[in-house]
């Protein structure tokens, strides 16, 4: 069977696996394969109307290389909605990381200390993607960002950070900006979004 597409890849903490969402007919995949290529096993596959999102985002290993997050589209009673999920390397199982319900939802990328990782996402057809913390152990999602376009965080004692979400490139210390954000009396202050 040949492959329609097939999304860029998120590489294991040791960098010798990686991972990387392939398209077939009317199903995805979440290919688990050694960096050079070789030894490729299907870990997870969904058929529509459920699904991986592939495109841009690439499969995100946990920081113990136990788990690859990803974002998916599913299907409910209330309608068709985006989350993200986390599915065990060893056996390919598959578990809901929120229960949070977007639109869309975007890259995930790891906190170093594995406690939760942050995703762009947005709430509706016309709202643009936000930067979201999801807290592992409760599945809590909740919004790190309030912009239009560019925004820019501060906090007490550091420089102003700028950063883009529609480019989904964050440019500083994850770990730093969630714990600030999260709990602003351990960075000695409020951090707040200014709108440019």
């Amino acid at each position: 069977m040949a492959a329609y597409d097939v999304g860029p890849a998120g590489f294991s903490p040791d960098r010798r696996r990686m991972a990387f969402i392939r398209q077939y007919h009317a199903e995805n995949r979440l290919i688990v394969a050694d960096a050079d290529g070789t030894n490729e096993r299907a870990l997870a596959t969904r058929r529509e109307p459920e699904f991986f999102r592939g495109g841009w985002n690439a499969p995100a290993w946990s920081p113990d290389g136990k788990t690859i997050v990803c974002p998916v589209s599913l299907n409910d009673e209330r309608g068709q909605y985006e989350t993200i999920i986390g599915v065990d390397v060893e056996d390919g199982s598959q578990r809901p990381l929120t229960s949070a319900r977007w639109n869309f939802a975007g890259q995930p990328a790891w906190l170093a200390d594995g406690s939760g990782l942050l995703v762009t996402a947005s709430e509706s057809a016309n709202a643009p993607a936000q930067v979201w913390h999801v807290a592992l152990k409760s599945g809590e999602a909740t919004r790190i960002t309030n912009d239009h376009s560019k925004a820019v965080m501060e906090w007490p004692g550091a420089l102003s950070i700028p950063f883009l979400v529609e480019i989904q490139t964050l440019t500083f210390d994850l770990q730093t900006f969630v714990n600030c954000r999260m709990s602003p009396q351990s960075c000695g202050g409020n951090m707040t979004p200014k709108t440019l």
